[in-house]
């Protein structure tokens, strides 16, 4: 992940059917030189006790801006019925 500020791995959540699909949520500022925190899911090898990082599907890109600091943030939550929540710093419009 991208370091820079308060940038990096900022949400974390596992999907409420996890025991039965396996999906992590991530949400994470990437490395390469696009502006944009990304939402994503990827799945967990319990077996192997590791995350398969081939299955990553990106949700959602979420604009920043890297020039200065700060404001950023994220956090992943569920409600009762299955909706995904994500929240973010006050660092995009």
């Amino acid at each position: 992940v991208y370091t820079k500020f308060e940038y990096g791995l900022m949400g974390v959540n596992v999907d409420p059917k996890f025991q039965d699909n396996k999906w992590l949520y991530l949400y994470y500022s990437p490395v390469s030189g696009d502006t944009a925190n990304r939402l994503v899911r990827v799945k967990y090898d319990d077996v192997r006790d590791e995350v398969l990082w081939n299955t990553e599907q990106k949700l959602l890109d979420v604009p920043v801006k890297r020039t200065d600091c700060c404001h950023t943030g994220g956090s992943i939550a569920w409600d009762r019925q299955g909706n995904l929540y994500l929240s973010t710093g006050d660092d995009t419009n």
